[in-house]
Protein backbone atom coordinates (compact mmCIF):
# COMPACT_ATOMS: atom_id res chain seq x y z
CA UNK A 1 0.00 0.00 0.00
CA UNK A 2 1.26 3.24 -1.05
CA UNK A 3 0.02 6.46 0.09
CA UNK A 4 0.48 9.72 -1.60
CA UNK A 5 1.11 13.38 -0.23
CA UNK A 6 0.01 15.42 -3.33
CA UNK A 7 -0.57 18.86 -1.30
CA UNK A 8 0.57 22.09 -2.49
CA UNK A 9 3.66 21.76 -1.27
CA UNK A 10 5.03 19.02 -2.34
CA UNK A 11 4.33 20.38 -5.79
CA UNK A 12 5.84 23.34 -5.48
CA UNK A 13 9.11 22.01 -4.38
CA UNK A 14 9.16 19.34 -7.28
CA UNK A 15 9.41 16.44 -5.16
CA UNK A 16 6.06 15.12 -6.50
CA UNK A 17 7.59 14.78 -10.03
CA UNK A 18 10.08 12.50 -8.08
CA UNK A 19 7.47 10.94 -5.69
CA UNK A 20 5.83 9.51 -8.68
CA UNK A 21 8.97 8.05 -10.14
CA UNK A 22 9.79 6.37 -7.62
CA UNK A 23 5.92 4.78 -7.33
CA UNK A 24 6.31 3.45 -10.59
CA UNK A 25 9.59 2.13 -9.71
CA UNK A 26 8.08 0.54 -6.94
CA UNK A 27 4.98 -0.49 -8.90
CA UNK A 28 6.75 -1.65 -11.19
CA UNK A 29 9.10 -4.22 -8.91
CA UNK A 30 5.50 -5.17 -7.54
CA UNK A 31 4.68 -6.31 -10.91
CA UNK A 32 7.42 -8.70 -10.96
CA UNK A 33 6.88 -10.22 -8.01
CA UNK A 34 3.37 -10.62 -8.42
CA UNK A 35 2.65 -8.77 -5.44
CA UNK A 36 -0.59 -6.49 -5.05
CA UNK A 37 0.12 -3.12 -4.50
CA UNK A 38 -2.53 -0.38 -3.70
CA UNK A 39 -2.25 3.80 -4.02
CA UNK A 40 -4.19 6.70 -2.20
CA UNK A 41 -3.52 10.23 -3.07
CA UNK A 42 -4.30 12.63 -0.83
CA UNK A 43 -4.60 16.56 -1.57
CA UNK A 44 -6.75 19.40 -0.99
CA UNK A 45 -9.29 17.54 -2.82
CA UNK A 46 -9.40 15.02 -0.03
CA UNK A 47 -8.86 10.97 -0.72
CA UNK A 48 -8.75 9.55 -3.88
CA UNK A 49 -7.30 5.36 -3.88
CA UNK A 50 -6.24 6.32 -7.29
CA UNK A 51 -5.10 2.18 -8.02
CA UNK A 52 -7.16 -0.01 -5.21
CA UNK A 53 -5.97 -3.22 -3.76
CA UNK A 54 -5.09 -5.53 -6.70
CA UNK A 55 -2.33 -7.33 -8.95
CA UNK A 56 0.26 -4.83 -9.59
CA UNK A 57 -0.16 -3.44 -13.10
CA UNK A 58 2.39 -3.99 -15.86
CA UNK A 59 2.31 0.16 -16.72
CA UNK A 60 1.09 2.11 -13.80
CA UNK A 61 2.31 5.38 -15.76
CA UNK A 62 -1.16 6.46 -17.03
CA UNK A 63 -2.43 6.62 -13.41
CA UNK A 64 0.75 7.88 -11.86
CA UNK A 65 1.29 10.69 -14.45
CA UNK A 66 -2.35 11.63 -13.90
CA UNK A 67 -2.04 13.13 -10.52
CA UNK A 68 -1.52 16.59 -9.65
CA UNK A 69 -0.84 18.51 -6.82
CA UNK A 70 -2.32 21.27 -4.48
CA UNK A 71 -4.44 22.47 -1.56
CA UNK A 72 -3.47 20.81 2.22
CA UNK A 73 -2.82 17.11 3.50
CA UNK A 74 -5.53 14.96 4.83
CA UNK A 75 -2.78 12.50 6.09
CA UNK A 76 -4.48 11.28 8.88
CA UNK A 77 -7.60 10.43 7.37
CA UNK A 78 -5.20 9.29 4.31
CA UNK A 79 -4.03 6.74 6.85
CA UNK A 80 -6.88 5.32 8.43
CA UNK A 81 -8.21 4.74 4.94
CA UNK A 82 -5.08 2.78 4.43
CA UNK A 83 -5.05 0.90 7.34
CA UNK A 84 -8.85 0.10 6.87
CA UNK A 85 -8.17 -1.28 3.65
CA UNK A 86 -5.19 -3.28 4.82
CA UNK A 87 -7.08 -4.69 7.59
CA UNK A 88 -9.57 -5.76 5.37
CA UNK A 89 -7.06 -7.51 2.39
CA UNK A 90 -5.18 -9.19 5.56
CA UNK A 91 -8.21 -11.11 5.93
CA UNK A 92 -9.40 -12.19 2.36
CA UNK A 93 -4.90 -12.69 1.66
CA UNK A 94 -3.36 -14.25 5.56
CA UNK A 95 -0.46 -14.80 4.39
CA UNK A 96 0.39 -12.54 2.25
CA UNK A 97 2.89 -9.54 3.99
CA UNK A 98 1.90 -5.74 4.31
CA UNK A 99 4.00 -2.56 3.99
CA UNK A 100 2.88 0.71 3.80
CA UNK A 101 5.26 3.60 2.38
CA UNK A 102 4.07 6.66 2.79
CA UNK A 103 5.37 9.33 0.76
CA UNK A 104 4.82 12.88 2.37
CA UNK A 105 6.60 16.16 3.55
CA UNK A 106 4.75 15.51 6.93
CA UNK A 107 3.35 18.94 6.93
CA UNK A 108 0.18 18.01 8.52
CA UNK A 109 -1.11 19.03 12.19
CA UNK A 110 -2.28 16.17 13.09
CA UNK A 111 -1.88 13.94 15.56
CA UNK A 112 -1.23 10.29 14.97
CA UNK A 113 -0.77 8.91 18.18
CA UNK A 114 -4.21 7.31 17.80
CA UNK A 115 -3.47 4.45 15.38
CA UNK A 116 -2.39 1.34 16.05
CA UNK A 117 -0.60 -0.37 12.76
CA UNK A 118 0.12 -3.41 12.61
CA UNK A 119 1.73 -3.06 9.30
CA UNK A 120 5.34 -2.65 7.99
CA UNK A 121 5.65 1.12 7.64
CA UNK A 122 8.37 3.44 5.98
CA UNK A 123 7.90 6.70 5.53
CA UNK A 124 9.37 8.61 2.48
CA UNK A 125 10.27 12.42 3.44
CA UNK A 126 9.76 14.42 0.55
CA UNK A 127 10.14 17.57 2.31
CA UNK A 128 12.90 19.74 0.65
CA UNK A 129 13.70 23.56 0.57
CA UNK A 130 15.79 26.12 2.37
CA UNK A 131 13.30 26.04 6.17
CA UNK A 132 12.73 22.12 6.47
CA UNK A 133 9.91 21.64 9.21
CA UNK A 134 11.72 17.92 9.95
CA UNK A 135 8.03 16.54 10.90
CA UNK A 136 8.53 13.07 9.24
CA UNK A 137 10.95 12.44 11.66
CA UNK A 138 8.36 12.74 14.38
CA UNK A 139 5.70 11.06 12.40
CA UNK A 140 7.97 8.62 12.11
CA UNK A 141 9.09 7.74 15.68
CA UNK A 142 4.58 8.29 16.39
CA UNK A 143 4.43 5.39 14.24
CA UNK A 144 7.20 3.89 14.81
CA UNK A 145 8.47 3.64 10.70
CA UNK A 146 11.74 3.45 9.54
CA UNK A 147 12.50 7.31 7.40
CA UNK A 148 13.70 7.41 4.67
CA UNK A 149 14.70 10.75 2.83
CA UNK A 150 13.32 10.50 -1.25
CA UNK A 151 16.91 11.69 -2.50
CA UNK A 152 17.92 8.59 -0.73
CA UNK A 153 15.61 5.89 -2.26
CA UNK A 154 17.85 3.53 -3.75
CA UNK A 155 15.18 3.50 -6.76
CA UNK A 156 15.15 6.65 -7.53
Amino acid sequence: MIILDCSGSTYRNKALSKAKGAIVQIMESAYLQRARTSLIQLSGQGIEITIPAKRAMIKPYSKIEQIKGGGGTPLLQGLKTALATMKKESRRFPDEAQHLIIFTDGRSKEQFNTLTTPADICIVDMESGPSPLGRCKQIARTLNAKLLALDELPIV
